[in-house]
């Protein structure tokens, strides 16, 4: 017998339109994901986590309206707690470090942003 699947909606948080195509492309092939949103903000990705309980938040640490870092922090305290990929292209281990000790489940590279799929379909099957 199969284990069954959860359905996944997820918020993507990052000011890279190039990223957040590219990310939306990767996760639409998956039967797990529901529904996906993208907003560029801090402040749309909380007012955004207020209206559509997304059960992951793929959050782009550098945004250039925002912090993502103070977003990770707010969503990691917030009632509902997705689980929370985040991600940079300045992988130095301070970011990695940081972000897990501040809610995040998971940190990429986002030269590694290939490996999401793989990390969606884990989630689905917990």
């Amino acid at each position: 017998m199969f284990p069954k699947q959860k359905s996944l909606d997820v918020l993507i948080v990052g000011d890279s339109e190039t990223i957040g195509s590219q990310i939306r492309e990767l996760l639409s092939g998956l039967e797990c994901v529901r529904g996906i949103r993208i907003v560029s903000t801090e402040v749309e990705a909380l007012n955004t986590l207020k209206e559509f309980e997304a059960q992951v938040v793929l959050l782009d640490l550098h945004l250039k309206r925002g912090s993502g870092l103070a977003a990770l922090r707010a969503i990691s305290h917030s009632k509902h707690r997705p689980v929370i990929v985040a991600f940079t292209d300045h992988p130095a281990p301070q970011y990695r470090e940081h972000a897990l000790t501040n809610g995040a489940s998971y940190f990429l590279d986002t030269a590694c942003i290939d490996s999401l799929p793989a990390v969606l379909e884990s989630l689905c099957t917990e």
